[in-house]
């Protein structure tokens, strides 16, 4: 009887509990379809926040995480099935009458698909948190997308190719290009590196300035590590941070610059060893041996120009009045004066320029022609004084002083300038803050034209050449006693009493100084002391050290640490400028006393509070507390103390204002108190406190953000309000606020305007008037904004250069025709999130015979994003298209993406570029989310002039269009860098076939594209219908993924005679190439369904001669035969991916392979995400040899079938180096003993998240030896040892196995149950830990990077953790 209820209850589980499931489908149909729809709304609305965030950081630059994007497109395509579904009109069919039910088996159905779709809908919504969403783009510098300042010479062209040879060359590690100063070595290696960067020499190209004496190791790494864009950890040392910086240059070709080196460089202590894929180019001024550890170094001597390049450079500089025949023999003269350095030719030329007095021309020769017996550097230094003396103006020569004495690292900031100089008198004729910034431009302007400052790449800096900075403080102390001591020089003492009996002013950059207490009671003279402390030992400033500095005007300290101001600071009654910048900074209460104090600044430092003190400071005028982000209170009554105050600075200061007086932070209603404001930077986020008329009308600058929706956050590295000169206003006001005149006033004169739509905002734009916008530069709208008032009354912006509109669903198109006519400046034009918007352009106000061509003539940036109804950029317009009388009603069907042919009666598919729209300079074009295009160019587009500049493309979630390019745009894409497709359902060809007969040559060239992504696109067949081969001469990354009707990936272009013979395996290859297709691309990702390559008469290694890196998605889909086939023939290939895929289980299966086929090249395998997987390969085979011989890398990650990690006939362990193994949950042991023994060469084991590992080494059927016995195995190489998240980890080895390691072996466990440590004998020893380990197993990104510029991310993706893992395992 029990064995037949036992029975009996099997049966029961297998038959009665399923029908109850089959029965609740039919009981349960509306509750299951209510429940999705419930469901969806919710999905739909989590899926709209996701893509508000997606829009926020890729405003910012930054790239959307891959698994982010891979969870957009399901929940897009789920919500498209659902919504479908839940369209199905055989619903009305299921519904039941008295009982009876006609359609059962529909209604089961319907049912069971809705708690399908509910189900899928639960997992997506399970997955909605992202621990890493976005990450930063790889900055690029600035000199390399600028070359109009450099001056092409013989003698240069043949020194740039040397050095370009040099970094071609492998076995060239370190190049020292030396000369004077002032020769132009910075200029030439500029040109290097902007060569280098066009040739696709390298992946990463950097240059740090000015590194000088005693250079600053962590300065350095952290500049070379940002430009990478890489993250930095301000917590590590310098040696912490070396490690990741080291990891980051093995992995891709690297050239980093190094300019004015004046002394030996630890470059190993940087995180720079000596690396095959790393080369390093010192600039210096004397020929000597750099590097610490004694690298191969090639030196190339750059010397001056000849007499015909010296005096082409001088006659440049000069401009035509060197032509006039009475001055030009004068003129030649003078260029030899000059001793063919650059810097003096450039200088002095400028000097002269447009002076067509014969006079100062011969007494220019006369003095320089004082110097022909000095050196060449003293000649330099008589010439630029020389320079300095033809300041005319009597504000240039004190300027350019002050200039030298506070340069840091060659940059002087403009607002010390200011500040500075405004006290000290140096900016004639001005009473205000205001008006000393205006006079400040012209006279910096002044310096700049005599090539005594230049232009700097850092915003509100200028720079001043190396040469020009030893020039400046060399006049000043000859000439005016000023004691300066530059970025890490050296000053080893004082000088004599004497000296500071004269001197006025001393600037101290360098903790190499004796002790300031050795100059008590010296310097009763001084006017002006500035100590500038960053990135050395700190400087003590003694208690009584301002004591006798009676005379003392300006005070500057910066990078100074300071837990109190030193006492003898409140004795300075004559200070009238205090700068304590980027100090650290406690108690701030004595500058109170400091009662002629008129500038103050506080700086980026990390003072807490502003003390009630600071109100006793009745005549100050600039108040600067921009990016002090840990202020939080200042002190009541404070601000409305400060009457005299012109200029208010609170950038970045992110306070809680009071509403009213009484509370314990400063209220807003202090600001209307300072009636001398002239100037304020402030944020304020809750708009409701803004009391009436704050803002007075006597503001002439300004940056103004209201409202909580501009606020950047922590995990935003940009800050909320940037450093601008342009007058901003952010407003986002609460509803139904009324806006009183200030603010009105504020919005007439804004340059950088953004909006949030209110009530409120609606109110005012209808009160301001048509001319109310000339001013504005820069325009964003946002949340519908009404911007259909401006359209209608025509509203001109002359100067309007980028336009953002996001989120305004009011707007059926943005542009009236007399609008878009007048926006002769617009440069960046982004159009997102406008859900009606059918058109860009509307031409619907025009009469027929009127001529509606429009030329965005200065467009650069063209960005429509999530627009689902627009099909046009433009109405197309045509002498029959009848308009009704009102604006925006046309014969255009709102709801459709075809036009109404009014002759003919038929529907003709809309464009969304055609020939009346014309863009000349447009360079970046993308296009995401435009559901009804259909096409974006007609066929009879024939502007030659339109997107020829373009060298971005990018197209995504497109899923009407069915094409990319016509042949005849796609052709004129010679500038072309990027081009990269993705998420575009109904795409089939990139470019259409051509209708007719070929007139143009058999190929598409793109010389100049170095990144293709073809991404999710299902129905991607081919590049081009027609025989044509296509060629890609500096393409280096291409990927080809979701593309699953592409067969073949290549195929070799077959010959005349094969021309016309049809070929199945040509006609299904994406691409038809030749030898000169793909001749550096260096990194290839592929899925394709079925071959790869199809070349009857030739090798792949002829087609594929620099490929380096594959990799295989869907790796069941692949021929495997073919595929090992073809990476053998491939001499360069390092690397190989393999993985995405949940049908193989095994990966390299011997016996398709026919046996002796060896991969040399490859050094490193990485299997990814294949859930079925068994083993790495058939153990069982008998091969004349493994396949992959020489690897030295193994990664396994996201393998839950995989049992263990064992050596196969496929894969040999011999020289592995490193083993990686992540997110395996069927692991329950790496290796086996006999496999273990085999690993001699390990360095590094990181084993993570495999929940059911309980040791790394396990005993197998194929270990020979007893496993009761104790064996030993020794690893004498590891140096590091990483186990994390192991919960089921019960020790290193099972059984009596001893394992031995250097003692040097680092080792990192955290999170397991058991702790290591290795004994005094190197003996490894496992202890239990007392707590039970809870593991959280990381989502793991299952598809491709998905970054949107043709770049994919490296291998340290192994899932949405995948930070935090690869910290770990470096």
């Amino acid at each position: 009887m029990e064995i037949l209820a036992a029975i009996a209850g099997k049966l029961a589980e297998f038959t009665v509990e399923p029908i109850g499931h089959q029965v609740g489908y039919l009981a349960h149909y509306k509750s299951n379809h209510q429940k999705l729809q419930t469901k969806l709304k919710e999905l739909i609305a989590v899926r709209d926040g996701v893509q508000h965030k997606v829009d926020h950081v890729e405003r910012e630059g930054k790239r959307v995480e891959a698994t982010v994007l891979n969870w957009k497109a399901r929940v897009n395509a789920i919500i498209t099935e659902a919504e479908e579904f839940l369209k199905d009109g055989r619903h009305a069919q299921t519904e039941c009458l008295h009982g009876f039910c006609p359609h059962l088996v529909l209604r089961y159905r319907l049912s069971r698909k809705s708690t399908k779709l509910a189900e899928e809908i639960d997992e997506l919504d399970q997955k909605k948190e992202f621990p890493n969403f976005a990450y930063d783009v790889t900055p690029q510098e600035v000199f390399l997308v600028s070359t109009g300042h450099y001056s092409t010479f013989d003698s240069r062209n043949s020194i740039v190719m040397r050095v370009m040879e040099e970094l071609r060359n492998p076995n060239t590690e370190m190049i020292l290009v030396w000369g004077i100063g002032g020769v132009g070595k910075t200029t030439l290696v500029e040109e290097v590196l902007r060569k280098a960067e066009d040739n696709n020499l390298f992946d990463d190209v950097v240059m740090v300035r000015d590194v000088k004496e005693n250079p600053d190791l962590e300065k350095i790494q952290k500049e070379i590590a940002t430009k990478l864009g890489m993250s930095i950890n301000e917590n590590q040392t310098l040696a912490e941070r070396a490690p990741s910086l080291c990891t980051r240059i093995k992995e891709k070709r690297t050239l980093v610059v190094l300019d004015d080196v004046w002394e030996k460089i630890d470059l190993v202590a940087v995180g720079l060893p000596r690396l095959v894929t790393c080369k390093v180019v010192l600039t210096s001024r004397s020929r000597k041996e750099l590097s610490l550890d004694m690298r191969t170094q090639i030196d190339i001597s750059l010397d001056v120009l000849n007499e015909e390049e010296a005096w082409n450079l001088f006659e440049k500089m000069a401009g035509d009045v060197v032509k006039d025949s009475r001055i030009r023999s004068v003129a030649i003269e003078v260029a030899k004066k000059c001793g063919s350095l650059p810097v003096l030719i450039v200088t002095v030329a400028r000097a002269l320029k447009d002076t067509n007095n014969i006079r100062a021309w011969r007494d220019t020769l006369r003095r320089l022609g004082g110097f022909d017996n000095k050196e060449l550097t003293e000649k330099a230094y008589l010439a630029l004084e020389w320079s300095y003396d033809q300041l005319e103006d009597k504000e240039l020569k004190p300027l350019f002083l002050l200039c030298g004495i506070i340069v840091v690292k060659n940059h002087i900031y403009l607002a010390d300038l200011l500040k500075y100089g405004f006290v000290l008198g140096l900016i004639k004729n001005v009473y205000t803050i205001e008006e000393a910034r205006d006079a400040l431009d012209p006279l910096v302007k002044k310096l700049k034209d005599s090539c005594l400052l230049l232009d700097s790449d850092i915003n509100m800096h200028v720079r001043m050449h190396d040469l020009v900075c030893e020039v400046a403080a060399w006049i000043a102390s000859r000439k005016h006693h000023v004691l300066s001591v530059g970025c890490g020089g050296e000053l080893k003492e004082w000088p004599e009493k004497d000296f500071f009996k004269r001197c006025g002013t001393m600037s101290l950059k360098s903790s190499n100084i004796p002790m300031l207490s050795q100059l008590s009671g010296e310097c009763q003279k001084i006017e002006m002391f500035y100590l500038y402390n960053k990135g050395v030992a700190s400087v003590e400033i003694p208690a009584n050290f301002f004591s006798e500095m009676e005379k003392l005007k300006v005070l500057g300290l910066t990078e100074v640490d300071m837990v109190s101001l030193p006492p003898s600071l409140q004795l300075l009654k004559n200070v009238q400028t205090l700068c304590l910048e980027d100090c650290e900074l406690e108690d701030v209460a004595l500058v109170g006393y400091l009662s002629k104090l008129e500038i103050l600044s506080f700086a980026r430092s990390n003072i807490r509070q502003l003390p009630e003190e600071i109100g006793e400071l009745i005549r100050l005028r600039w108040l600067d507390l921009s990016d002090c982000v840990k202020l939080k209170v200042i002190s009541p009554g404070v601000i409305s103390r400060l009457e005299r105050l012109e200029d208010l600075s609170l950038r970045n200061v992110f306070l809680k204002w009071e509403a009213e007086k009484a509370g314990s932070n400063a209220s807003l209603l202090e600001l209307k108190d300072l009636s001398q404001l002239t100037a304020l930077e402030i944020y304020i986020e809750d708009a409701n406190i803004i009391p009436s008329y704050l803002f007075s009308s006597r503001l002439v600058r300004y940056q103004i953000y209201i409202g909580d929706v501009w606020k950047r956050y922590g995990w935003e590295k940009t800050s909320t309000m940037a450093e601008t000169t342009l007058n901003t206003l952010k407003l986002k006001l609460a509803p139904n606020d009324e806006l009183d005149h200030g603010i009105k006033t504020l919005l007439k004169r804004s340059e950088d305007l953004s909006l949030d739509g209110t009530e409120s905002v609606k109110s005012i734009l209808h009160q301001l008037d048509v001319e109310d916008f000339q001013q504005l530069i820069h325009l964003r709208l946002q949340n519908n904004v009404d911007f259909t008032y401006i359209i209608n009354r025509k509203v001109v912006f002359p100067n309007l250069t980028t336009l953002s509109i996001c989120s305004c669903d009011h707007l059926s198109f943005l542009f009236s025709f007399s609008m878009a006519k007048n926006l002769v400046e617009l440069k960046h034009l982004e159009v997102s999130s406008c859900e009606i918007m059918e058109e860009i352009v509307s031409v619907r106000d025009q009469s027929n015979g009127e001529n509606i061509d429009i030329m965005f003539c200065k467009l650069e940036s063209l960005i429509l994003d999530k627009l689902p109804n627009i099909t046009r950029f433009c109405t197309e317009f045509s002498p029959v298209t009848k308009f009704d009388t009102e604006l925006g009603a046309s014969i255009f069907d709102p709801t459709s993406s075809k036009k109404l042919d009014v002759e003919n009666g038929t529907a003709v598919r809309a464009c969304l570029f055609d020939a009346q729209v014309k863009f000349p300079s447009l360079e970046r074009l993308e296009i995401d989310g435009l559901g009804k295009l259909h096409t974006l160019w007609n066929n009879k587009f024939a502007d030659q002039d339109s997107f020829c500049q373009l060298k971005k493309v990018k197209v995504s979630y497109c899923n009407s269009l069915k094409k990319i390019f016509l042949a005849s745009v796609a052709r004129r894409l010679q500038k072309l860098h990027s081009l990269d497709v993705q998420n575009c359902d109904e795409v089939e060809e990139i470019i259409a076939g051509e209708q007719g007969l070929e007139t143009e040559p058999p190929h598409f060239v793109f010389p100049k594209v170095t990144h293709v992504r073809f991404f999710n696109l299902p129905k991607l067949s081919r590049f081009y219908p027609g025989i044509i081969a296509s060629k890609w001469p500096l393409l280096k990354q291409l990927t080809i993924h979701g593309c699953g009707k592409v067969k073949m990936f290549a195929a070799e272009l077959p010959i005349s005679s094969e021309r016309h013979e049809p070929n199945p395996l040509i006609e299904q290859s994406l691409f038809l190439i030749d030898k000169d297709s793909f001749p550096n691309l260096e990194d290839l990702e592929l899925q394709v369904a079925g071959e790869i390559w199809y070349g009857p008469s030739s090798s792949p290694a002829h087609f594929f001669p620099k490929l380096k890196t594959i990799c295989f998605y869907k790796w069941a889909a692949f021929s495997k035969q073919a595929a090992i086939h073809f990476l053998e023939k491939l001499p360069n290939l390092e690397e190989i991916t393999v993985g995405w895929d949940d049908v193989s289980t095994e990966i390299f299966v011997n016996e398709e392979i026919n046996g002796g086929e060896v991969i040399h090249a490859v050094k490193t395998l990485r299997v990814r995400f294949m859930y079925n997987l068994l083993q790495l390969g058939n153990g069982n085979s008998q091969t004349a040899g493994p396949l992959f011989p020489n690897l030295v890398t193994l990664e396994v990650v996201g393998c839950d079938m995989l049992k263990s990690v064992e050596s196969s006939a496929a894969i040999s362990f011999r020289n592995l180096t490193t083993l990686r193994v992540v997110c395996c949950d069927g692991l329950e042991y790496l290796t086996s003993y006999s496999v273990a023994k085999s690993l001699m060469q390990l360095t590094t084991l990181h084993v993570s998240f495999c929940k059911s590992l309980r040791a790394i080494i396990g005993a197998s059927n194929e270990d020979d030896h007893d496993t009761g016995a104790t064996c030993e195995i020794a690893f004498t190489r590891l140096q590091h040892l990483t186990l994390h998240m192991l919960p089921s980890l019960q020790g290193f080895c099972s059984g009596n196995c001893i394992v031995k390691l250097p003692s040097s072996t680092e080792l990192h466990v955290s999170n397991c149950p058991i702790e290591l440590k290795i004994s005094s004998e190197g003996v490894l020893l496992s202890n239990p830990k007392p707590e039970r380990v809870e593991i959280a197993k990381p989502e793991i990104a299952e598809e491709v990077d998905d970054n949107g510029d043709g770049e994919k991310e490296k291998d340290e993706d192994v899932g949405t953790s995948r930070q935090d893992i690869e910290d770990r395992q470096e």
